[in-house]
């Protein structure tokens, strides 16, 4: 049986394929994500950072909030500039996510705005252990 946690791996690979870098548990806070974002951006070598369209993460005070039943909330941000609120490469970004998150199975909650992150609610962070004897 799948967990959301499950899907939510399943997700994050989907958007990886897709030449996103999305990460898992980014550090304590949003800054820390982004820096490790920048960091495994900054790894890639140079004709594979000019295909990475963008970064997708969670980090710790999420990881806390989902644990306490308020869902699980991503931060998203296109590579370049950000142009304006309204960023057309922004939004386009968080559909792309919003749809591979769907596509797992999980329920997303996001006002198409730029400025405002996407909301995996319900989100279950207990994972299944299968036994391995």
């Amino acid at each position: 049986m799948d967990t959301d946690c499950d899907r939510l791996d399943r997700a994050f690979a989907a958007l990886r394929a897709r030449h996103m870098i999305a990460l898992h548990d980014a550090g304590d806070c949003q800054e820390d994500g982004f820096e490790l974002c920048d960091a495994a951006f900054g790894r890639l070598t140079e004709p594979e950072q000019a295909e990475i369209s963008g970064y997708c993460f969670y980090h710790g005070q999420d990881t806390t909030r989902a644990i306490e039943g308020a869902g699980l909330g991503l931060t998203y941000c296109p590579i370049g500039p950000i142009q304006s609120d309204g960023d057309a490469e922004g939004i386009a970004l968080g559909r792309s996510i919003c749809d591979e998150l769907e596509r797992a199975g999980l329920t997303v909650v996001w006002s198409g705005d730029f400025q405002d992150r996407i909301q995996v609610i319900p989100f279950d962070g207990k994972r299944c252990w299968k036994d391995e004897a």
